[in-house]
């Protein structure tokens, strides 16, 4: 039929795993299935006539009764002059979701009582007896007309073939390759003319930094559990990550708003792993629960990003980066029993940061939540917008980062140079304001934002070009970051510290814990008060430097409560004004002369 041979379409085989080889519609019941043609093809009903011609016959009867005719119109001149009766009017999309809508048709014949006679169902639809674990759905494909694929026009019969085809999942095309176009990147690469609106991903993919997707093909499965995957395994399809079947846009007509850490529109139905931190101490591993359908973001990386993915296997070392060293498991560094984490998993710890000091277009404050992929994803001239793809597909920075993050000895700057080669570009000035930290603003009351001040000397004069307070003091950050030339990551882990910082800090990049000198062990293990605070507990310290060149180090770093009265004791902060009391920084940089400053404007 129109030069299409249906029963070889038949004789394909089944991949019951869905890797790779030919999948068809199971009519021989060898996966526990139970589909006929007459399911789909009522042979009173149907004409050799595509449903997506606009008349009132097609090539497919109502599953639900194949006695009825699924059609565009009730009436065209070439079948019928009056209003056809017993006609579902749909696409294809109506036809398909018949079955799979989670409530396949089942039995109706004249023979099962069926006194009228006037509805035909000659067998039961049955599914495979498998679970599908990329996502919540299934076989239950009910969502799709909510998704912007059926928004933009897509069909079913746009990526599978109903009957049977030579790749898995009864789809068209074969997987993306770098080389070749599979059943994504054909609308997903920036020129379908189709599909216009097909937002361009392979631009991302083949980045210098980026998810495997195009490079490691033939691995993925649709019943994959993604626990201790072995390494050589692991992959990044598109369906790890998105379900085409309800995959939304962010906003818009039946989009997902964007409210972390909850799933945004393009991950919505997709699987995740949970962590438990219930009794999990401060830089443990909590326990992994697998989830059909993820509730938040951070569990969909999860998947992959944490030892659920790799177990006891050595962690695998990201093949687009170039330090070699493997990748940290992000559950540890996000656990919420650390001192101190970015909010994804939940909530900061440090509530007490100034509004100002925030980026006013990123829409933060100090009690939001933020996504992986706020961070991670495409790379952009400009730190404010992305016109990409929203999400991690490929970037030209390191890590997959949305801006550079600038490390030890890049852009030349040690203490006494300048510039350092931090831009408002840079990462972290996505979220945290570049006029505070770089420039060291000040608010209308003539203090800073950043409460990280003090008086220095050298570098330009006082401070340089750092602006000073009312009270002659400038934002040593500003002084760091702008005047010596150190970037953010000196101080700062990108994603937590694990332990006290008081007691040692975990490099990410060279993927082991560092221990520190403290020289006041009866504020150790307090990251609760504010006092300690200042001292880092609560600030994303994990202290990295240069001790030589670029070659990057760890900071050897002493905190401190000196004697801030005179009277020969360090004071601990018993009943003494915060501000009276100053902390001490020993670090690699400050080893032969101590530097001391003062918690700012009374930190609450």
């Amino acid at each position: 039929m129109n030069g299409v041979d249906i029963k070889e379409k038949f004789s394909y085989g089944y991949d019951e795993w869905g890797r790779t080889g030919p999948s068809r519609h199971d009519i021989f019941s060898q996966t526990g299935a139970k589909v006929e043609c007459i399911s789909c093809h009522g042979p009173h009903t149907v004409s050799a006539v595509s449903i997506e011609d606009g008349l009132s016959v097609s090539a497919v009867s109502y599953p639900d009764n194949t006695k009825n005719y699924v059609a565009q119109a009730v009436y065209d001149s070439a079948h019928t002059a009056a209003p056809r009766p017993g006609v579902t009017v749909g696409d294809v999309v109506t036809f398909c979701l018949k079955c799979h809508d989670g409530d396949p048709p089942r039995e109706i014949n004249k023979y099962a009582g069926n006194a009228s006679r006037d509805a035909v169902v000659p067998y039961t639809v049955l599914f495979p007896q498998w679970l599908i674990s990329t996502n919540a759905g299934g076989f239950n494909k009910s969502a799709f007309p909510q998704t912007g694929h059926y928004a933009q026009g897509v069909k079913c019969t746009s990526c599978h073939d109903p009957h049977g085809s030579v790749n898995p999942r009864n789809l068209l095309l074969a997987e993306d390759t770098d080389t070749a176009n599979g059943f994504c990147l054909i609308c997903h690469d920036g020129q379908n003319q189709k599909f216009p609106a097909a937002p361009d991903v392979r631009t991302d993919l083949v980045k210098a930094s980026r998810h495997p997707t195009l490079y490691v093909a033939g691995k993925h499965s649709d019943r994959e559990d993604y626990q201790n995957m072995p390494v050589a395994d692991r992959h990044a399809e598109c369906a790890d990550c998105h379900d085409a079947h309800a995959a939304r846009p962010y906003g818009g007509a039946n989009g997902v708003p964007r409210n972390a850490p909850w799933l945004p529109g393009p991950n919505v139905n997709v699987s995740g792993v949970a962590p438990d931190y219930t009794g999990v101490p401060s830089g443990g591993t909590p326990s992994f629960a697998f989830k059909q359908a993820a509730d938040y973001l951070y569990e969909v990386c999860f998947k992959c990003h944490t030892s659920y993915g790799w177990g006891a296997q050595t962690p695998p070392v990201a093949p687009s980066e170039t330090t070699g060293v493997p990748q940290p498991d992000k559950a540890r560094e996000f656990n919420v029993n650390n001192p101190s984490y970015h909010p994804v998993v939940r909530q900061g710890r440090n509530g007490g940061i100034w509004p100002g000091a925030f980026n006013p277009s990123a829409g933060v404050t100090a009690d939001s939540q933020i996504y992986c992929t706020d961070c991670h994803g495409a790379d952009e001239a400009d730190a404010n917008t992305t016109s990409r793809p929203y999400g991690a597909h490929g970037s030209a920075n390191a890590f997959l980062l949305k801006g550079p993050a600038t490390r030890i000895g890049a852009g030349g700057g040690g203490m006494g140079g300048s510039g350092g080669g931090v831009t408002p570009n840079e990462v972290c000035f996505r979220c945290h304001s570049y006029d505070v930290y770089y420039n060291g603003a000040l608010d209308a009351q003539g203090n800073h934002y950043s409460r990280f001040v003090g008086s220095v000397m050298g570098g330009g004069g006082m401070g340089g070009g750092c602006a000073q307070d009312v009270q002659g003091r400038v934002s040593l950050h500003c002084f760091h970051v702008q005047q010596q030339g150190k970037p953010c990551l000196a101080c700062h882990a990108s994603h937590g510290t694990m332990e006290s910082v008081v007691q040692s800090v975990y490099d990410e990049q060279a993927g082991q814990t560092f221990q520190v000198t403290f020289l006041d062990p009866a504020q150790a293990g307090d990251c609760q008060t504010p006092q300690n605070c200042w001292r880092g507990t609560k600030r994303l310290l994990a202290f990295r430097g240069a001790a030589q060149g670029a070659s990057e180090g760890i900071y050897q770093v002493e905190w401190n409560v000196t004697d801030g009265d005179g009277d020969g004791t360090a004071d601990n902060f018993d009943g003494i004004p915060a501000d009276n009391v100053p902390n001490r920084c020993s670090s690699l940089c400050h080893k032969s002369n101590p530097k001391q400053w003062w918690p700012a404007y009374d930190y609450q």
